[in-house]
């Protein structure tokens, strides 16, 4: 089967391994974005279009994927893809949180039996009933994955601890930062959580009755619950809400296990500045001790990142590969063999609880 991937970046890769390996990949991208063209070596077949250099009418699929990710849509592309689809009776699926306008133009485009859109694009300006009155009881452990900023590689432990668990027979359930996770038959944060349609009070209700839902329907024996956007107050980045979503978060679902992720300048920054604070936003705002430490491969340091449609890419940094991670009875990682490591810990912490 073609599969038309849009708009590709190295957020969506982990999610490629779940799909048929026998699928042919179209990975269309911006000619801006940068690729790790390393990444794809596991796939065998696939052809990387940038949107300069694609001629959109000889593009060929079976489906067209659009997935969640964090480049923008270009609404231009979306409409010439939909309309290519419509008129060859392709099949489309959506896992992308979208603008009301890219939803308005999928609408009108594409026939809508061929179309098959995750949970989470939901109609917009929905309104939910706030009848909850108190907060639900979760009665099965929680591991939650929060990151300094985005792009700090959340979604990717999340999936590694999904597949780690299910290795040790355990029965988890994923509520992911990514909406990718539709293709896994998981679930992730919807529109309504990001369009301000939602207060915090609602939104940590809503959020509680949600994982609640997942308990009671999937009857998993773990949740891993991602929280979207950052924790860090002071950092001046794009996309900082200032650490609202934690600590709505934790307030809707008590963390058993938690993760923090941060860039490895900043710990090293902090390490040799002496300082060891770096991890006290994560504890005043969710009120929660941190269990486990990821070091991302990547730096923050402004004059280091790039800036392109006023969305912030951090740079991959190699010296992070010599950093002495040896510290304390809190466990810290930077590759992603050590998620067994957290998971052992996870078992015992469950275990003495």
């Amino acid at each position: 089967m073609n599969i038309l991937i849009y708009p590709y970046d190295d957020g969506v890769f982990p999610f490629l391994k779940y799909l048929n390996k026998n699928n042919h990949y179209i990975l269309l991208t911006p000619s801006w974005r940068k690729i790790t063209i390393s990444l794809l070596d596991s796939i065998e077949n696939y052809q990387l279009v940038t949107e300069k250099s694609a001629s959109y009418d000889e593009i060929t699929f079976d489906l067209c994927w659009i997935v969640d990710s964090d480049t923008k849509c270009e609404e231009y592309i979306i409409k010439r893809i939909l309309e290519n689809a419509k008129n060859d009776d392709k099949k489309v699926v959506i896992t992308r949180r979208m603008s009301k306008n890219e939803y308005d133009i999928i609408k009108s485009t594409i026939k809508l039996e061929n179309l098959q859109i995750s949970d989470n694009i939901m109609e917009f300006k929905k309104l939910y009933e706030d009848t909850q009155e108190y907060i639900l009881d979760i009665n099965i452990p929680i591991i939650m994955v929060t990151g300094i900023i985005p792009s700090t590689e959340k979604t990717k432990i999340q999936l590694l601890l999904y597949e780690e668990l299910k290795e040790r027979n355990y029965k988890p359930a994923l509520f992911c930062t990514n909406a990718n996770a539709f293709i896994l038959g998981e679930e992730s944060a919807p529109n309504v959580f990001f369009d301000g349609s939602l207060n915090s009070r609602k939104l940590i209700k809503h959020l509680n009755l949600k994982i609640k839902q997942i308990e009671l329907t999937k009857k998993p024996d773990i949740i891993i619950v991602g929280v979207p956007q950052s924790y860090h107050i002071d950092l001046k980045v794009s996309q900082n809400d200032f650490g609202n979503m934690l600590f709505c978060y934790t307030k809707a679902v008590r963390p058993d296990f938690l993760i923090a992720t941060m860039m490895y300048d900043y710990y090293k920054f902090n390490l040799d500045e002496g300082y060891d604070g770096y991890l006290d936003d994560v504890v005043r705002l969710s009120s929660c001790e941190v269990d486990a430490v990821c070091i991302s491969k990547r730096r923050l340091l402004i004059e280091e990142s790039e800036f392109i449609n006023n969305v912030q890419f951090l740079t991959l940094d190699s010296s992070a590969e010599k950093l002495d991670l040896s510290k304390n009875d809190l466990l810290f990682f930077n590759t992603f063999e050590d998620v067994k490591q957290i998971v052992d810990k996870l078992e015992q912490k469950l275990t003495v609880d």
